[in-house]
């Protein structure tokens, strides 16, 4: 689930979505985890623009993406990750690993390069 904070749009790089073939696809991916850009460039991408408040549900399976912030406007939105009761509870587990591969800026260790460490909490999202 995403909540936008701030007002997103093509300019600023709002959330994009793509029709699957079918449900619960895998795509090829790039290294950093993103959808093979072969495969990207022959999908039809709908930008989805959001007002502060808005809400979007989708889950892992939809293809999305979002371009780069090409202004001076922030773009922040608060992202909802959930599963299944049937999968049982992993809320402790998810957030310990997530802290461990993706931690926020201001825990992370100058010495450790986070970019290596393999995890699902970074796709695509390039750690600098």
């Amino acid at each position: 689930m995403m909540l936008a904070v701030d007002a997103a749009d093509e300019h600023n790089g709002c959330l994009e979505v793509a029709h699957a073939p079918s449900h619960r696809t895998l795509f090829e991916q790039d290294r950093d985890m993103t959808i093979a850009p072969s495969l990207a460039a022959g999908m039809s991408w709908t930008p989805i623009s959001v007002q502060p408040g808005d809400v979007i549900f989708f889950d892992s399976y939809l293809p999305h993406r979002s371009s780069e912030n090409r202004t001076q406007n922030a773009r922040r939105a608060l992202y909802v990750t959930y599963n299944g009761q049937s999968e049982g509870d992993v809320r402790e587990a998810y957030f310990r690993e997530k802290r461990r591969g993706f931690p926020p800026e201001v825990e992370r260790d100058k010495n450790i390069d986070y970019e290596g460490i393999p995890s699902l909490f970074n796709v695509g999202n390039p750690i600098r």
